[in-house]
This record gives structure tokens, sequence and C-alpha cells, in this order.
């Protein structure tokens, strides 16, 4: 908790405190108190924390479906942002995320949700939170990953100060977390300030990566889209840097030829 104290979660019951009847019982609040948001959040069960997390920018809470319509509350998402747990700062970057991505609308609620999350708690203070843990070099990667995936939903000019310290993210070890770069530098990979910083290391990272979950955004999606919209300067550097991509491909070694072969470029 904020205060230091650890939550009694010991007196739960399966069934009283987990799946329908949990939701059942906290949407019959009518409005889930701010200290029972913080209790959740702090919850050992990821499903919890992330249930507190949506329910603090507007969702309700439910199993499947993004349903809106509950209280935004801006104040939490920022106690919960500078909590010392990376488990809370990863819940409510995550929320942030669904709460300010393209809106999957099942009702107006959702989409007015959604609108008063981006207005409401995604500011440029928060934004400078989330950059501030993506240069934190102690910070949980899992917490990294949430981040950038919440940048990829700022706008250009926001990002455009930091591509630096996105940039490294398509070297790392972890193919989700180069994922997650790639998607974080879509809005700007067409955008006149930074396209000769930041389309040669996307191209690098596309020649190197023999995997494919890890190289989703540049099949696909905004970072396509934006460079199909480029400028005629930045589509011949784009079309420049793709050919190499394509065309030296790095060669997968695998014990089994038949990879090789439908892996690695004709010759």
């Amino acid at each position: 908790m904020p205060d230091g104290t650890r939550t009694d979660f010991s007196k739960e019951t399966v069934a009283r405190d987990t799946g329908n009847a949990l939701i059942k019982r906290l949407n019959a609040m009518g409005g889930i108190p701010d200290d029972e948001l913080r209790r959740y959040v702090h919850h050992p069960d990821f499903y919890l924390r992330r249930l507190a997390a949506r329910n603090t920018v507007g969702f309700k809470p439910n199993y499947m479906y993004d349903i809106g319509g509950d209280k935004v509350r801006p104040e939490l998402v920022h106690e919960f942002l500078k909590s010392r747990d990376p488990r809370v700062r990863y819940a409510i970057v995550s929320a942030l995320v669904d709460g300010v991505g393209n809106p999957k609308a099942r009702s107006a609620e959702d989409v007015a949700t959604k609108e008063e999350v981006r207005s409401k708690c995604f500011t440029p203070e928060v934004f400078e939170l989330v950059i501030k843990m993506i240069k934190d070099p102690a910070e949980s990667w899992y917490v990294k990953d949430a981040a950038l995936l919440l940048v990829a939903q700022a706008p250009a000019d926001w990002i455009v100060p930091h591509v630096d310290a996105i940039i490294p993210f398509l070297k790392h070890e972890e193919w989700w977390l180069q994922n997650s770069a790639a998607t974080a530098l879509a809005p700007v990979v067409a955008d006149e300030r930074v396209y000769a910083k930041v389309l040669p290391p996307i191209g690098e990272f596309g020649r190197t990566s023999t995997l494919y979950n890890a190289t989703g955004p540049l099949r696909y999606g905004p970072l396509i889209d934006n460079l199909r919209k480029a400028s005629p300067e930045v589509a011949a550097l784009a079309r420049e840097t793709l050919k190499e991509t394509y065309s030296n491909f790095v060669e997968v070694n695998s014990p089994l030829s038949s990879v090789n072969r439908s892996v690695n470029p004709v010759q």
C-alpha cells in the first residue's frame, strides 16, 4: 500500500473473491471506493490488479470486454504511476494503453470513456513519467514494455524528443521489447524531423530478426501506414532501407535443412 503496509488477503475465499462472484460484487457497489481500488491494485493476483487499474480509468469490472461508463480517476492514475511497486506501475500503464488505444466501441459509453481517459489521464505530465520509466535502467522490463506501447499512442510532437531513448530497444535481447519499440516509433517513422535517425535502425531490426512475432509492426499497422503516406524524401530512404533489409536478410542456421530453405533468402 502507499503507506508501506501490506494488505491482508488471507481471509479471501474462492467462492466470494474470485471470478464472476467478485465481478458481480464489485459492480453492485455502484462505484468502487478509491481505497478498495488501492487494495486490489496491490493484490498478489495479476488479474485483480488489472481489474482495479482498468476501473481506475473508467472500465467496469468485467472478464473480457471494455465496458466504459465508470468514473475516471486521474488522481489515482498519478498515484499508481508513482507507486514503488512495479506490479502496480505495470497494471496502471497497461490500463492506460487500453484506455487510450484505438476504440473497439461496444457502446457510446465506451467511446466517451476512452475520450475522457485521453484528455484527463494521458497528459504531458503522465507522458514524462512514462518516458522516465523507459529511461530508468532499474525499471522492470515488463513496465518498460507497457510504457513503450503507451508511447505509441502519443502525438508525434511528444515522441520526437525521445527517439534516442526508444531506438536501443530494437536491439534488446527480448523480442517483445523489440516489438514494442518498433510500435512506439511508428508515429514518427515518417516524421521529417527524425526519419533519418529512425529508419536505419528499424531496417536493421527487420534485417536481423528471424522472429515472426517481433517484426509484426513491419508488416502491418501504423508504421507501414505512415510510410505509405510519407513525403518523397522519406519514401526514398524507406525504399533504400527496406531494400537492404530484405535483400541482405540474416541467414537462419537451423539443424533442419527444410527450415533453412524456407527462411533464408534465395541466392
